[in-house]
């Protein structure tokens, strides 16, 4: 909790702006969500975000998180998500999998090691972990040529 207040106040000293607390960022991202989004159900959404940290809900856009819900569908269903998308004119490849959560330490090491293996030079890596009660899943989002 400590790093997370540390976190909203410099964002907000270094932008010089009003960050909303968390509360009004998830009822905000709950409200835009539910109102695109009737392919999902009230339960789902409200659960995704309540299981993903503030930062995500600052820095994913309402199309991201749609796609998101989905995976975590996929996830549940047994499905292990691997997405590639490149944009036009873009240097990098962007490799996003989304895949239950290790139970051992692990998972982003075996990842990286089926890429440094094919030989692809990662440039980011970005690791959101959604844990709801128990259940946690992972979605990793590499950048590569």
């Amino acid at each position: 909790r400590y790093l997370y207040d540390l976190w909203w106040k410099a964002t907000s000293m270094l932008n010089e702006e009003e960050v909303p607390e968390p509360e009004k960022l998830q009822t905000r991202a709950r409200k835009r969500l539910a109102k695109d989004l009737s392919q999902y159900t009230t339960a789902e959404i409200d659960e995704h975000i309540q299981a993903m940290p503030p930062s995500y809900l600052l820095g994913q856009s309402f199309e991201k998180m749609a796609m998101h819900i989905g995976w975590v569908r996929r996830v549940r269903q047994g499905d292990t998500v691997v997405e590639f998308h490149e944009e036009s004119g873009a240097t990098y490849t962007e490799l996003t999998v989304c895949t239950l959560d290790d139970p051992t330490p692990g998972l982003l090491a075996k990842i990286t090691g089926v890429l440094f293996a094919a030989g692809l030079e990662v440039h980011n890596i970005n690791v959101i972990t959604r844990a709801a009660g128990e259940e946690r899943i992972a979605t990793v989002a590499r950048y590569f040529k």
